[in-house]
């Protein structure tokens, strides 16, 4: 599995931001490509914190 990262969306005029990652890197980023540990949220630095938390733990999510 890749790493987890920030993705940013803009929704409703705000950006908004969660943490995923690619399920499979040999294939184009899609929605059907990949897998989120959180929903959106509008605080940057907090899924900024997470991702590096998932990424040093390697940290496997299920919601």
């Amino acid at each position: 599995m890749t790493n987890w990262k920030v993705t940013t969306n803009c929704i409703d005029g705000e950006f908004m931001y969660a943490v995923c990652r690619i399920k499979n890197p040999n294939e184009p980023m899609h929605s059907g490509n990949l897998e989120f540990a959180t929903a959106y949220m509008t605080n940057k630095q907090e899924a900024e914190r997470i991702a590096e938390n998932l990424n040093k733990t390697q940290g496997d999510v299920v919601l």
